[in-house]
């Protein structure tokens, strides 16, 4: 232990004095007196506000809250459990709408933080003179005193174990306030001298209650009733920062921040915020499974997305390209055996259409439309259609100027039937040219919006058929007519004959 002999020697030299209790220079109740009536605590307040809210922690650790309105005078009553209470007294101010990239409020609200005695069904406070005295061992000598000073410039403890045995402890430490020299920090701290590390310290002007460990074990960082494992309180967003220093991986800190506006984590190394909750969210607005199911809006998913609600609808936002699904079938491997695209794309405002197209097993990229439903409802396939049946809407109720058609005959008698082979399948098939047929009939031949192509409506061509079929008919009928007017003539002109 020889490298400590000149903290021993200054160890030695620090004058111990026996004094009593040491003032803060603080006063002890900034919020609101406190006053012992009978089986009650209360607190008379000190400053203006617009009400009080008092936490207390009992014996057993069990916090118990409450709020007065302005005007009302704050108590508490202890009840038959007997240790002590730790208080804590905190202003309501008036509600301040935070202002995007603020990062505080104008003034801190003050809190006032204390406690109390029940014993022996007597309350003792704080400034009572109901209090036990302590005992100290110094130099062999047993005192009784009611407060310890150590005068001395950089005031040190040092604890030197002095055990030589293997297997015992040897650890030193040292107790220390402030560095050494003019400039230096002022601070509490415990320094292990063995390791050659510090590994608690607590700078001067931490405020009250900065690290507090209630009875129950529960720690408070800025408040003295924790009401969990770990309790945070802030005037201003409590966040808990994780940063990765950048030794070993490039550097990365990850924020999590809480306040009246939201729940995030936050990228602080990117300045984004990619997860966000907002107060009032509902109960399971998100969970994911033990089997990776997540749910948006109930509890127990059942696929791996499943949405609940009275207006449960999935939204995709995309500004560039296809806002899409692509969907894949693929073998126990990973690798793809079909895939589709389903989404839509846009050309401006209330312009696209919505696409499904097979990408076979790209899973993305060069794809074959098989179905487009365009901005004016015309719908395109890439394919054979096959269903019992198609039935267009045909009902008076859908129109006007309705008239009968003219020289169906004469419409047919220019149409042109063909054959064909499909260019993008080479099948063959029969049909007409809608651009041969739209110079006769053009109400039955459609474009689409992009202009790209011309469709047949096949079934509108049966209004024109029934018509010339009616037409044909008048005429054979007209002809059937006239042989039989004929036949008669004849008939009668045979028997005239037959007569002379």
């Amino acid at each position: 232990m020889t490298a400590r002999l000149e903290s021993v020697f200054f160890v030695v030299c620090v004058c111990v004095v026996f004094t009593g209790p040491v003032s803060a220079g603080r006063d002890p109740y900034p919020v609101a007196k406190m006053v012992v009536s009978g089986s009650d605590v209360w607190f008379d307040p000190v400053v203006p506000n617009a009400g009080l809210i008092l936490k207390v922690a009992g014996p057993d650790g069990a916090v118990q809250e409450s709020r007065f309105a302005a005007g009302e005078t704050p108590f508490f009553t202890p009840g038959q459990l007997e240790g002590l209470y730790q208080y804590e007294l905190l202003v309501v101010s008036v509600p301040v709408k935070r202002v995007e990239g603020a990062s505080a409020l104008a003034g801190a609200c003050p809190v006032q933080t204390g406690s109390f005695r029940l014993l022996n069904g007597e309350i003792l406070s704080q400034a009572s003179s109901n209090v036990s005295e302590m005992s100290a061992i110094t130099e062999g000598m047993l005192e009784t005193f009611s407060g310890l000073t150590i005068q001395a410039d950089n005031a040190r403890i040092y604890l030197d174990d002095t055990s030589a045995l293997g297997g015992f402890a040897a650890n030193d430490w040292t107790l220390v306030a402030n560095d050494f020299g003019s400039g230096g920090a002022s601070y509490f701290g415990i320094e292990d001298e063995t390791g050659g590390t510090m590994p608690f310290r607590v700078n001067a002007g931490a405020p009250d209650n900065a690290l507090f460990v209630a009875s129950n074990g529960y720690v408070g960082a800025g408040t003295a009733t924790p009401q969990q494992k770990f309790h945070m309180r802030d005037d201003d967003t409590p966040a808990i920062s994780f940063e990765q220093t950048g030794s070993m991986f490039p550097p990365q800190t990850w924020d999590l921040r809480a306040n009246e506006v939201s729940f995030l984590l936050r990228d602080a190394t990117a300045s984004t915020s990619p997860f966000v909750i907002r107060p009032g969210a509902p109960t399971a607005a998100i969970e994911l499974t033990s089997q990776g199911y997540l749910g948006l809006g109930l509890s127990g998913a059942q696929r791996q997305l499943h949405l609940r609600g009275p207006n449960a609808t999935f939204r995709m936002d995309r500004s560039a390209n296809t806002a899409a699904f692509i969907l894949c079938r693929v073998d126990n491997a990973g690798n793809v055996w079909k895939s589709y695209i389903v989404g839509t794309d846009g050309f401006g405002v209330n312009n696209g259409q919505f696409i499904i197209s097979d990408s076979g097993t790209g899973a993305g990229g060069a794809s074959v439309n098989r179905m487009v439903i365009q901005n004016d409802g015309t719908v395109v396939f890439g394919g054979n259609v096959f269903a019992n049946s198609f039935s267009p809407l045909s009902s008076i109720a859908f129109k006007t100027n309705v008239r009968t058609l003219e020289s169906a005959m004469d419409l047919v008698s220019r149409l042109r039937g063909v054959r064909f082979d499909w260019k993008s399948t080479g099948k063959p098939s029969l049909g007409l040219i809608a651009e041969e047929v739209e110079q006769v009939i053009p109400e039955v031949v459609a474009q689409d919006e992009n202009n790209q192509m011309k469709a047949l409506n096949y079934s509108s061509l049966v209004a024109v058929l029934v018509e010339a079929v009616k037409s044909q008919k008048r005429t054979i009928d007209k002809q059937q007519e006239d042989l039989t007017n004929l036949k008669e003539k004849v008939a009668r002109r045979e028997g005239l004959l037959q007569g002379k």
